[in-house]
């Protein structure tokens, strides 16, 4: 009846170690009820803080260019940051833009002054008047009531304005051209600036501040890359595929995500062989032992029963393996048959 229930019992284990998992997660063998954890775990997770980005080395900006662009087209990919962040883009067609307005503002400025006409000065705030008399007419029909009675007010003052200036006195024309000379000196002024930020040359490389020309441009002149995760990479499935799509466009890549990956990889291979190696030890060990095929698959039972109840009640309360347990298989086989080879004997 003992045999019968156990073998019951392991057979529907056995059935829930499919939802057995791994949690590769390092911080969540600590207690997260310690402010120091909690912290910790808010700063790993914040991709500002973490650090948690892959890098790689680009020969040229050519390869740099197209390389981002495919990066940036993964789904497990974020964002990336290279020199190119700090280049200007497209900067043949800013160029042309900045040439043509260059060429206007040259010509502003070549066209500038003449003194204050009373006369031409009436004549440009009527017709603006005239424009403000549209515009309120438009907020009205557009039923916005507020717009229209500040336009109408404006328009009002821009009217009073023309009349006053319809006959104006000596006094008011010394206003008028003081001001004029004021308004033209500021314009000039800000068109000199405007030409002055007006580019003819693209920017290079070698105008960026060293600092940064040292952080993004290594001494062999090859470029940093630097390929940030959309998903939080603590966790096996996103990390995993950030890493697969990563190295599929950029073989040679490196950085923290890359080789906790690995070296995670590593320790779950390398537990698992050990595990298989000592279980193939014991198994040669009982055949010497025992000089018989009878006991020792006996006592390779229990072992086989034993660790299907472990991964049973495992999945069965939600326990994943991690790096710390995963030290217990080889281990687990060892005890497990011990005990095994004791029982045996009696």
């Amino acid at each position: 009846v003992g045999a019968a229930l156990a073998t019951a019992l392991a057979l529907g284990l056995a059935l829930g170690t499919g939802r057995l998992r791994y949690d590769s997660d390092l911080l969540a063998l600590q207690d997260h009820q310690l402010d120091s954890v909690r912290l910790a775990s808010e700063m790993l997770h914040d991709p500002a803080l973490a650090n948690m980005f892959a890098a790689a080395l680009v020969d040229d900006l050519e390869t740099l260019r197209r390389v981002e662009a495919e990066l940036r087209a993964l789904p497990s990919v974020g964002d990336t940051a290279s020199v190119l962040d700090v280049l200007p883009r497209q900067q043949p067609e800013k160029l042309a833009a900045l040439g043509r307005l260059r060429a206007r503002a040259a010509a502003v400025t070549s066209h500038a002054g003449g003194g204050a006409d009373a006369a031409a000065v009436a004549s440009g705030l009527s017709a603006f008047a005239d424009a403000l008399e549209v515009a309120g007419s438009a907020a009205l029909r557009a039923g916005r009531a507020a717009d229209a009675g500040e336009v109408v007010a404006l328009q009002e003052r821009a009217e009073a304005l023309v009349a006053r200036l319809s006959s104006p006195t000596p006094a008011q024309r010394q206003r008028l051209a003081a001001h004029t000379d004021a308004l033209q000196a500021q314009l000039d002024a800000a068109l000199a600036g405007l030409l002055s930020e007006c580019a003819e040359a693209p920017i290079t490389l070698e105008e960026l501040p060293p600092a940064l020309r040292e952080r993004l441009i290594g001494r062999s002149g090859k470029f940093l890359l630097r390929i940030y995760p959309a998903e939080s990479v603590w966790k096996q499935e996103p990390l995993a595929r950030f890493v697969t799509e990563v190295q599929g466009v950029v073989p040679n890549a490196g950085g923290v995500p890359i080789s906790f990956y690995e070296s995670d990889r590593l320790i779950r291979s390398g537990y698992l062989r050990a595990a298989q190696i000592a279980l193939l030890f014991v198994l040669c060990y009982l055949v010497v032992h025992f000089r018989s095929v009878l006991h020792p698959l006996a006592a390779a039972t229990t072992l086989l029963v034993g660790a299907t109840w472990g991964a049973g009640l495992l999945a069965l309360f939600d326990l994943p393996l991690n790096p710390a347990n995963l030290l217990a298989l080889p281990l687990t086989c060892g005890i497990g048959i011990d005990y095994a080879i004791h029982v045996i004997h009696r």
